[in-house]
C-alpha cells in the first residue's frame, strides 16, 4: 500500500520477506533503514553452510541489492 510518508522496497534480487521489509526510506530524507540480513539465496537456502567467509559474502551481496535497487 503506498505511504506519502515512506518508501517500501522488497528488492527481486533477494529473499522474499517473511513479516517485515527489506528496505524503508522515509520521503523527503536522504536515509535508509534495512533489515537484518541472513545469508539466504533468493530461494532462502542458506548459502556457505558451515563457511563464514561465503555467508558474510552472501549477507554483502544481499545488502547491495537492497541500497541499489530502483
Amino acid at each position: 500500500m503506498p505511504s506519502k510518508f515512506r518508501e517500501i522496497i522488497n528488492p527481486s534480487k533477494i529473499h522474499d520477506p517473511i513479516g517485515f521489509t527489506h528496505v524503508v526510506i522515509p520521503k523527503g530524507k536522504k536515509i535508509a533503514f534495512l533489515s537484518g540480513q541472513l545469508a539466504w539465496d533468493k530461494d532462502f537456502q542458506v548459502v556457505g553452510v558451515s563457511d563464514l567467509a561465503k555467508q558474510t559474502n552472501m549477507v554483502y551481496q544481499n545488502i547491495q541489492h537492497a541500497v541499489t535497487v530502483k
